[in-house]
Parts: C-alpha cells; structure tokens; sequence
C-alpha cells in the first residue's frame, strides 16, 4: 500500500509518537515504558501489526495445524479438534513473546462468545447467533431524559436495532429486540418513541448528484431550540447553496472529565497562541511549540 510517504519518514514519526509518551495523574508525571497509551489512534492499528507479525512468525505452525484461526484486532477465535491441549495452546501462544499475556476462554454448555456474539451450538451442528452481554451489564443506555439531543437517543435505538439484525439468527431477532425494548423503558424512553425507531429501518439516501457535505458544530440548547436552528439553517443553505450536504452537530460540555481531569497549570501550556500586554498598552501576540 503506498501511502504517498517513505518508509524512513513513517518510521520515524511512528518512533516519535510511541517514544518518551508522558502522562500526568495526581499531578504526578509518569512515562509510559512499554506498550501505546490507552486511547491513542495508533492502538488497534499497532496491535494488528504486531499481531499479524506473530501470526506469520513464531506462531505460523501452530495457527497452520487449527482447524480455524480467525482474529479482530488481539482477540482471536480459534477451532481445533479434541484431541488439542488448550493448555499447550495457551502456552505457545504466550511463549511467542515476553510481553504478551493471552487469556482463554472456552466452550461451556454448547455455548460460546466471541466479542459481543453468543454462539449456542445446536444439536445438528449449527450455530444459534445472539448478542452476548458481559455479567456486569446492568442494561443503562442514555437517559431520555438526559440533557442530550433527542437525535442522538434516535440513533441510539437504530444502532441497537441494527446490531441486532446483523448478529443475531432469524430465530433470536425477536427475543432480543424484547431485551432492548425492555432496558430502554426502564432508561425513561417512551413506548411510542420506541416502537417508532425500531420499525424505522434507516436507508441510504439515493443521491444522483454528488453534494459538498457540510459540518456545523453548535452549542445544544435543548431539543426545542436544536430543532428551530436546524430547520432554519436547512431552509437558508438550501436556498443559497443547493450543492451543499448540511451535517449538524450539536455538543453539550463534558462536564464529568472536567471534575476529573488534571488541569494543566497555565505556563505549561504548550502549542498556544499567547498575548501579552505591555505597560504601554502595546499588545504582542505570539505562538509558541513549547510550554511557556
């Protein structure tokens, strides 16, 4: 794959990003030794990397003998007959590398679970799918009432629903969209406003001629409001730009990661536009790379 950069550069600035990461808790500052910060973008694309180099390395043989070997990103599902030692198993795929430490989870009861799929195997040998829930779920979605765009609690059910029909087996599709009308009465949503977004199926929009997609980020002020600016705002692009595909976006504050989040003092902030003024009353406005 060429992506328009060379091996060196890329290598370098992969090296820059991963090394001397620093971190700061309880106003204390930590360096990170060994692996990728957790959040960082660079996580799952440097996991399937090494993973991949694993899998066509120290571990080729061993995944060659399985019966099936399928991976996402470091989470692997694997098929072998009964006469495999799980526990051998285990520890060449631990032994592959000093860091790694794989953990093992296997059938019970006929009854399996790969990622957030339930795998229920039938006595013919088929495989009943449905959606698989860790035992500390405790069934919260977004409150109805929460202070939250009403078009994000819509497209909270069509992403639900649409998980559902897309795992599930035809057989387990009603159950399960049972399971979600419960947890979103018991999340405040009301019966009508669900059974509405589950029967709406969303479909992609025909679109013959390519429009120019449009992004404004506003301020949530409450569903009242957000409706207005967006009918408004709709009306007067697609009147003065018809070529425009409008994409509104309403945010609210993150309130719970600023109580939680250190705060950087203010001259260590770094990568800022600063202003200072003289006791002339001269103004000078600087940018500058490091802290200040």
């Amino acid at each position: 794959m060429n992506i328009g950069l060379p091996t060196d550069y890329l290598k370098q600035l992969l090296l820059r990003c991963t090394l001397n990461v620093q971190f700061r808790f309880n106003d204390v500052i930590y360096n990170q030794r060994d692996g990728v910060a957790m959040g960082s973008p660079l996580g799952p694309l440097l996991a399937d990397v090494f993973m991949a180099s694993l899998e066509n390395g120290p571990l080729k043989e061993t995944i060659d003998s399985l019966f099936m070997y399928k991976r996402y990103v470091d989470d692997t599902f694997i098929v072998c007959d009964e006469n495999t030692s799980t526990a051998e198993l285990l520890r060449i795929f631990n032994g592959s590398h000093p860091c790694l430490l794989f953990t093992i989870e296997e059938e019970s009861d006929s009854s399996f679970h790969f990622l957030d799929v339930k795998l229920d195997r039938r006595e013919n040998g088929t495989l009943l799918r449905s959606i698989y829930r860790k035992p500390t779920f405790t069934g919260q979605y977004t409150n109805f009432n929460s202070w939250v765009p009403l078009g994000r609690k819509r497209n909270l059910i069509h992403s639900l629903c649409s998980r559902i029909r897309k795992i599930c087996s035809p057989e387990t599709i009603d159950r399960e969209l049972d399971n979600l009308r419960s947890n979103l009465l018991n999340n405040g949503y009301p019966k009508r406003f669900i059974e509405r977004n589950i029967k709406k199926e969303s479909t992609p929009r025909q679109v013959t001629v390519p429009k120019k997609k449009l992004f404004i980020s506003l301020a949530f002020k409450g569903d009242t409001i957000s409706e207005l600016i967006k009918n408004r705002l709709s009306k007067c692009i697609k009147r003065t730009f018809p070529a425009a595909d409008l994409h509104l976006v309403f945010t609210s504050r993150n309130m719970i990661r600023q109580c939680v989040k250190d705060r950087l003092p203010l001259l260590s902030t770094s990568m800022c536009i600063y202003s200072f003024t003289c006791s002339c009353g001269a103004v000078y406005i600087g940018r500058c790379k490091r802290n200040l």
